[in-house]
């Protein structure tokens, strides 16, 4: 007897497996009949790739003991050695100070002059807008 090659409607209304598929178009005619919306991503795309994704490559210069002369590829890996030197360094801690004395001095140095700056800025346009109300 002959298996029924009928195929038969899901209880909730879809459509089977083998029917969804046949009617799916291919990826390249999706692409095409959407080309504006692909052109619009592009730039975001390539932003992505270029200032993100290929950077990736030269962070493994890190782990390699690299010399110039033989490139980033053919540096021999050396690992987590780098950075182990780092850690158990003399002036390991006293970089560590620095770099956070300097990051907190800036804040305190940079940030209420800017704040106390846009706030007399803002309470200067306060007074343009109230005298002149058609000021765009």
């Amino acid at each position: 007897m002959k298996a029924d090659t009928q195929q038969v409607q899901v209880s909730d209304g879809s459509l089977p497996l083998p029917a969804k598929l046949a009617e799916r178009a291919s990826l390249g005619k999706r692409i095409w009949r959407n080309w504006e919306l692909y052109l619009f991503v592009a730039p975001a795309l390539v932003y992505f790739i270029l200032f993100h994704y290929l950077p990736m490559y030269g962070i493994q210069i890190a782990f390699k003991n690299f010399m110039p002369a033989k490139g980033v590829m053919d540096s021999p890996w050396v690992g987590f050695a780098h950075f182990e030197r780092f850690f158990h360094s003399y002036y390991f801690w006293d970089l560590i100070w620095n770099t956070f004395g300097i990051s907190l001095y800036a804040l305190a140095v940079g940030f209420p002059p800017a704040d106390y700056s846009g706030a007399r800025l803002q309470r200067s346009e306060e007074r343009v807008v109230q005298k002149n109300p058609f000021r765009p």
